[in-house]
């Protein structure tokens, strides 16, 4: 196997300061093709294991699962937007073909997040033991001590986990978008097979379910960096690189993207909080039904515009705008199709829903609905949102975000509780809150990319 695998990392490697207008096309198309294999293949494995969990967990224990697992996307917060500015300025530096200065990105980038994860950690493990985990969980179907331990095994695998990505963000900036795909497959993968064939008749706890499947994602991140900069030792971190002066640089674009991050995690991951503490766990598994299948055809739809997202920053600082115009102006006409297909989608979700999981779980039609409509806003605010953060004009956005981060919480909390639509109540908090970013990011794209006339006031204001 890690002979296949050095062998798919070797195939169709490219230099990115050599790329023109075809390479580019011909890089794009081979990476939605294999980002859309690997993550086919994920969505199959993720739906397979939706029904296992709930055997082996029993409805309420796979609500706090699902918590679990939308809850510990806060731990990346912690990078405080570099990441983002690796991608940006790593893609920058390639493009020029500045090859020390990209392998000094790359090595401060790591030791600033193990430094940041160190940190935390330690700032952490108090706070897992003074909390109530189970008032948190708003449950009694798990011990305060099996809460406590699951929590800690979960946040302290994400803080390596968080680190170890890195990884994606190098893969990106190489254009080699589909590689961040194996990891989470191979992850999958193992973690389905562990838990069908190592405990096919009990049924499992949810710690014996964190330990595997935390184990199965540290370990599966750590052989693809492994394989990864054995074919990219031009960029493979080293402290002798790390280089003071790049931190400012990482950190003043970094900055604004980790304010947008905070302000998506609080729009994307407080809704199964606020299903738990208004309605119970046990809803959580009702919402995230729907949600599942949506949000997998939202992913499919990413695996066309995150290859570009690098590309976009690579013929941005090369001046090739005409070429951003015409995926732009490309993805714009295929949003025609995804609605329809979306409409289909909501119109066969039940049957869809019988054929998955039978009776185990009753999901109304106007979630299914609302959770259609979330989608396609998604996905519109996306096809800008990649462009404006490709090219780093991303300061309207940020003020975007924290409007709705600000109206999010309070919207929900009040159309879910006070005017009694429940989970429904929820997801349209989410729909009004995406639809400012809907209206916004297409007006900045069109300034910057297409228009011809450009003013300083307008350039300050819509940057």
């Amino acid at each position: 196997m890690t002979k296949n695998m050095f062998s798919l990392f070797k195939l169709n490697k490219i230099e990115v300061h050599k790329v023109n207008d075809q390479a580019r096309d011909s890089n794009i198309l081979r990476q939605i093709f294999s980002s859309v294999s690997f993550k086919a293949l994920s969505i199959i494995i993720g739906f397979l294991m939706v029904p296992l969990l709930l055997k082996k967990l029993g409805q309420e224990k796979y609500g706090i699962w699902a918590l679990l697992l939308s809850t510990v996307q806060w731990v990346s917060l912690m990078d405080i937007g570099i990441g983002n500015g690796l991608r940006i300025k790593l893609t920058e530096a390639l493009s020029a073909n500045r090859q020390k200065e990209a392998k000094e990105y790359v090595s401060t980038a790591y030791f600033l997040m193990a430094s940041i994860a160190v940190t935390l950690v330690v700032l952490l493990l108090p706070v897992f033991f003074l909390f109530e985990w189970n008032h948190f969980f708003n449950t009694e179907v798990i011990s305060e001590a099996e809460s406590r331990w699951v929590v800690m095994i979960f946040v302290i695998s994400m803080v390596l986990f968080f680190v170890l990505s890195l990884l994606n963000q190098v893969m990106y900036s190489v254009q080699r978008s589909s590689l961040t795909s194996i990891a989470p497959l191979m992850t999958s993968l193992f973690f389905i097979f562990i838990i069908y064939f190592f405990f096919p008749d009990a049924s499992s706890n949810l710690l014996g379910t964190s330990l595997v499947y935390t184990l199965c994602l540290i370990f599966m991140i750590s052989f693809v960096s492994i394989v990864f900069y054995n074919e990219y030792r031009n960029l493979s971190p080293q402290i002798k690189f790390f280089n003071k002066a790049r931190i400012r640089e990482l950190l003043s674009l970094g900055i604004k993207f980790f304010v947008i991050q905070i302000i998506g995690i609080v729009i994307f991951s407080t809704d199964n909080i606020i299903i738990t503490q208004l309605l119970g766990p046990k809803y959580v598994s009702i919402y995230n039904v729907p949600f599942l299948i949506f949000n997998n055809i939202g992913m499919l739809v990413n695996m066309v515009l995150v290859p570009m997202y690098s590309s976009y920053t690579e013929a941005y600082t090369k001046g090739d705008l005409k070429w951003i115009r015409s995926k732009v102006s490309l993805l714009c006409k295929l949003m025609i199709p995804f609605v329809f297909f979306i409409g289909i989608v909501i119109c066969f979700f039940p049957l869809l829903k019988r054929v998955w999981l039978g009776d185990a779980i009753e999901v109304s039609q106007t979630l299914t609905l609302l959770i259609g409509i979330y989608t396609v806003i998604s996905v519109w605010n996306n096809i800008f949102s990649y462009v404006l953060g490709g090219i780093g004009k991303i300061n309207l956005g940020m003020y975007s975000t924290v409007v709705q981060g600000v109206l999010n919480i309070p919207l929900a909390i009040y159309f879910g509780k006070y005017l009694d639509m429940g989970l429904n109540g929820i997801i349209l908090s989410n729909i009004i809150c995406l639809s400012i970013s809907s209206l916004l990011s297409p007006i900045q794209v069109y300034y910057f990319i297409f228009s011809q006339k450009q003013t300083k006031l307008l350039t300050r204001i819509l940057s």
